[in-house]
């Protein structure tokens, strides 16, 4: 199947004008929690890269390299926003200026990536797609919601057999019954569903340090606007400050949801990341089991969803490690995207960014 960019262009449009009218309107159900959080996480980092000419040789590095960037446009423009608007007199985290500021940034986005489409933006092959195992692969993350469901509902034993179910899938990968090109969806359907079968069990989010972020973006929410002169480390991680209110406001959902559902659901593209990163070295399998190991280890599915920052530093972190592995970005391209994720991890997470750089110098006497 392939999409010409005119009917790209089309359909982008579209969804932007659903997104706004809905509310209004007809308003369907998840129409604006599941378009706007894909609209914002995804399209932003998707026209940069064409408006760029920053191509990679693997389509699933360009849905990552799309992400990251998409987040940090997000978490820049939120910040500019939030100085320079009380300038003027006005409140700058509110539903009309956030709003107005994204569709704004995507048009805007949009016209200086058209002349830079071909005339075919993308190719999927539906058969390679629609595969028995993609299929089956896929039904995991919906068994998952379904026995989490029946778990808040008092009903245990569905969502027991989960941990079951992706305990077989390496022994499938060592059996080659699930093939090579399989192996990315594999990687995800494991991290989304060991992190939802956590997250989305009671209504009421857990742990010690999601309860200061959820208090501080709540706050932003609010007051309608970031004050940074609260004394308070988290206060200055735009990952929590800016990021999660503008998701809550451009997807109509509540604060508590954006940490139980959309951070986990990012946070999941990090093993797939890591995924990328490590086939760049050694073979498929080899990567799958590597990743597989980090994803088994119980702080992944338990710890890290009380920790909202460090999910989106790590996701940053998984980034700058596949970009410098990417043979197929060169030159001012790669130099670019280190800068951005690199930035993007600095303000994510403090700790993060100091094992970073004490990567980076130890780095120049290694190499």
């Amino acid at each position: 199947m392939e999409l010409s960019k005119n009917s790209f262009t089309a359909i982008v449009l579209s969804v932007l004008i659903i997104i706004l009218l809905n509310p209004y309107t007809v308003k369907i159900p998840l129409i604006n929690e599941i378009l706007g959080f894909f609209v914002i996480a995804f399209l932003p980092g998707f026209l940069c890269l064409k408006i760029t000419g920053t191509e990679s040789s693997d389509k699933i590095n360009m849905i990552i390299y799309s992400l990251g960037l998409s987040l940090t446009i997000i978490i820049l423009t939120g910040f500019l926003l939030n100085m320079i608007l009380p300038m003027t007199g006005h409140i700058p985290i509110t539903p009309l200026n956030v709003k107005a500021m994204i569709i704004s940034i995507l048009l805007v986005l949009l016209s200086l990536s058209y002349k830079k489409f071909d005339e075919t933006v993308f190719e999927v092959d539906i058969r390679d797609l629609l595969s028995p195992a993609n299929i089956l692969l896929c039904c995991i993350p919906f068994i998952v919601i379904i026995g989490v469901y029946l778990r808040n509902h008092g009903i245990t034993a569905p969502l027991l057999l989960i941990i079951p179910i992706l305990s077989i899938l390496p022994l499938f990968v060592a059996l080659n019954r699930i093939p090579q090109r399989s192996y990315p969806l594999a990687v995800f359907v494991i991290a989304i569903s060991l992190l939802f079968h956590t997250s989305l069990i009671s209504n009421y989010i857990w742990g010690w340090d999601i309860q200061i972020e959820y208090y501080l973006s709540k706050l932003v929410l609010t007051n309608g606007f970031w004050d940074s002169s609260i004394p308070e480390a988290y206060n200055a991680m735009l990952s929590i400050v800016i990021l999660a209110p503008i998701f809550s406001i451009f997807c109509k959902i509540n604060p508590l949801w954006v940490f139980k559902v959309i951070y986990p659901f990012i946070f999941s593209f990090v093993p797939l990341g890591l995924y990328q990163f490590f086939r760049k070295n050694v073979n498929e399998k080899i990567s799958f089991f590597a990743v597989f190991f980090f994803m088994s280890l119980f702080v992944f599915f338990t710890e890290m969803l009380a920790l909202a920052r460090q999910q989106i530093a790590e996701l940053f972190l998984a980034l700058i490690l596949l970009v410098m592995a990417d043979k197929k970005i060169k030159g001012m391209h790669k130099s670019l995207l280190f800068v951005i994720f690199s930035f993007s991890l600095v303000v994510s997470h403090y700790g993060l960014s100091y094992i970073f750089m004490l990567m980076l110098f130890l780095s120049m006497f290694l190499v």
